[in-house]
């Protein structure tokens, strides 16, 4: 960090992370619960962590009191990434996993005969989901914007004081390279935003704040056997307001509790995510609004 006087700091790092692959890739057991028998998964024990070697740039300057105005720039080289690999295989491929026609259902025993009549129940082709290291490498760059700014010097002129705006903004690119190109991060949006106005002073502090996030890839391809399919989340922003009132100090009485209200999700917006092809909705959830109210004080 260098800092410019009292009021801008430039900062930059260099690092390398490693981070372990999902434990439950790891387990070494199989799955096979489709009800027609033709989709399984198998664990990979032998899946390597990932190594990311990051470069971050970041500038802030200070415009008094809490105000602050900062951009920041980051790169972030991924090897090792995990992606999903589909394999046909006979069914006896899972025999050491305890899994063979015997074990399974009647109607996933009658859905395996009935795609490949005439061949031996050990023998007929199922697809296998695996979790395995990408060759590639996943580059992820991006840029941060953010901005904390009161605006007493606009409003103190006529006796008004205690309001403001924060916000940020997060633009994310990333592009795999290399034969393991499909490698993603996952739930990463392209781009988010959060926008508050807010008031503080004289018992009062509300907050009004929208958060967007842009649709992003939420699985790794080749889903439910279907290669290159992937589950991708829709747009999604949400806006939510927070309230204290501290009636101790709007009335001067120190016994006096404060009263808290809190509005999650104003306008009732859906969460949703759709199944490689938009108009193929793979879910859809409305968790409505949420209204809390709260009183806390002492005695």
């Amino acid at each position: 960090a260098l800092s410019f006087g009292r009021e801008a700091v430039l900062r930059a790092s260099i690092s390398q992370t490693l981070t372990r692959p999902d434990p439950n890739a790891l387990l070494p057991g199989a799955s096979f619960t489709s009800p027609s028998a033709d989709i399984g998964t198998i664990g990979n024990q032998a899946l390597d962590p990932y190594i990311s070697d990051n470069i971050d740039l970041g500038f802030e300057y200070y415009t008094g009191g809490e105000g602050v105005i900062a951009v920041a720039a980051f790169r972030k080289s991924i090897t090792g990434f995990t992606v999903n690999q589909n394999s046909t295989v006979p069914l006896s491929v899972l025999e050491p996993f305890g899994i063979t026609f015997g074990t399974l259902t009647q109607q996933q025993q009658l859905a395996l005969l009935d795609r490949a009549p005439g061949v031996a129940p050990e023998n007929i082709p199922v697809v296998i989901t695996q979790q395995v290291n990408s060759d590639g490498k996943l580059i992820v760059n991006g840029l941060e914007f953010q901005i904390t700014q009161p605006l007493d010097f606009a409003t103190e002129w006529a006796g008004i004081r205690g309001f403001g705006f924060q916000g940020n903004l997060t633009i994310i690119d990333q592009k795999g390279q290399g034969q393991g190109a499909p490698a993603v991060a996952l739930g990463v949006a392209p781009t988010t935003y959060t926008a508050t106005g807010y008031y503080e002073g004289n018992g009062i502090d509300a907050r009004l704040t929208y958060v967007f996030n842009e649709g992003s890839q939420g699985s790794n391809p080749n889903q439910n056997g279907i290669t290159e399919a992937a589950i991708f989340g829709r747009d999604f922003g949400q806006l939510d307001f927070s309230g204290n009132i501290d009636l101790a100090t709007i009335f001067g009485q120190d016994k006096l509790p404060t009263v808290t209200v809190n509005v999650i999700n104003i306008t009732n917006e859906p969460l949703s995510s759709y199944f490689q092809f938009p108009n193929a909705t793979f879910n859809e959830y409305r968790p409505g609004t949420t209204f809390l109210f709260g009183i806390r004080g002492r005695l």
